[in-house]
């Protein structure tokens, strides 16, 4: 019975270092997807991509001090906003990113008071993906002095992982624009460009309205995409480590099976059970987003049960 033991020894040393080549790769497996912002006014915060306004005169920055339309500096993103009223024309903003999807966040007042004649507060916009209409959103603002911020205007998801061009635009006249930023989901499978400007769409708005048919996009935040990766990661390692460990253990029973035994004591008729205490491995694995997203954990256990050895009674 002291071969027992020996061999459960051999098997943990030779099992230690897949372990600690898991532990080293683990973080590379789940880490697939991050949220990066698109800042109005300082841009992309990770590759210094700078939105792109038309015309540049049609838009107001942060501090514009003869504009109606003040929003609370305290509820934007680093207290910025850019903001433009399209009267007989488009004013856009155009925002370059590589990744498999993309939130857009806009300022929405409702009614402005003491102005003559009234400030628009009306929003109509068009948003266009690489040369497709992927989406628009409508406000008719009501009687309350109330600011929405943070209101998602867009939400695209399910893109290639590859660079994307999207052109957001008033889309009639009258038509107020207050841009704050935008988050895209960058995968670690393709780097994001460098570049710190960019310039205006490669084609006109009217021929890329033709290329598909304009819908309304209501927008949800982008939790759930980073959680359904982190989810996805998690259990297919975890289905990876589990796999492991059985091999271990098959390729630990053929070595037990190999060595013969020998009484030393022949008069014993039966050896009764001895049970192991079990062993266990377990792993906790965190992950957070640009964004400051709930962690997310996963605990597997595999337990090592011994078996009974049993020896020929003595004739």
């Amino acid at each position: 019975m002291a071969l027992r033991p020996a061999c459960q020894a051999m098997a943990l040393h030779l099992f230690r270092p897949r372990l600690f080549l898991f532990a080293l790769l683990w973080p590379c497996c789940v880490a697939v997807v991050t949220n990066r912002t698109i800042d109005d006014t300082y841009g992309d915060l990770v590759t210094g991509a700078m939105p792109f306004y038309a015309p540049a005169s049609a838009w107001n920055p942060s501090n514009c001090t003869g504009c109606f339309v003040q929003p609370d500096p305290s509820q934007l993103l680093n207290g910025t906003r850019h903001d433009s009223t399209a009267r007989g024309a488009t004013s856009s903003v155009t925002l370059q990113f590589s990744g498999t999807a993309i939130y857009f966040f806009c300022v929405v007042p409702n009614t402005i008071p003491n102005t003559n004649p009234p400030t628009i507060t009306r929003y109509d916009l068009k948003f266009t993906l690489d040369n497709a209409v992927v989406g628009t959103y409508v406000h008719d603002p009501d009687n309350s002095l109330v600011f929405l911020y943070k209101v998602p205007v867009l939400s695209v998801q399910n893109l290639t992982n590859t660079s994307h061009l999207l052109l957001a635009e008033t889309a009639s006249d009258n038509s107020l624009f207050v841009f704050d930023f935008a988050i895209y989901t960058f995968d670690d499978g393709l780097e994001a460009s460098d570049t710190s400007s960019i310039g205006g769409p490669s084609q006109s708005p009217s021929s890329a309205a033709s290329a598909s048919a304009s819908h309304s996009t209501r927008s949800h935040t982008p939790i759930a995409a980073i959680v359904a990766g982190s989810v996805a990661g998690a259990i297919a390692m975890g289905a990876v480590f589990i796999i492991v460990l059985w091999i271990q253990k098959r390729s630990s029973l053929k070595d037990e099976s190999a060595i013969p035994y020998t009484a030393s004591a022949p008069e014993i008729s039966a050896l009764q059970d001895h049970p192991h205490p079990p062993s266990a491995t377990t792993w906790t694995t965190l992950q957070s987003s640009d964004t400051g997203l709930p962690p997310y954990a996963a605990t597997e256990s595999h337990l090592v049960n011994a078996e009974t050895v049993r020896v020929p009674r003595k004739r």
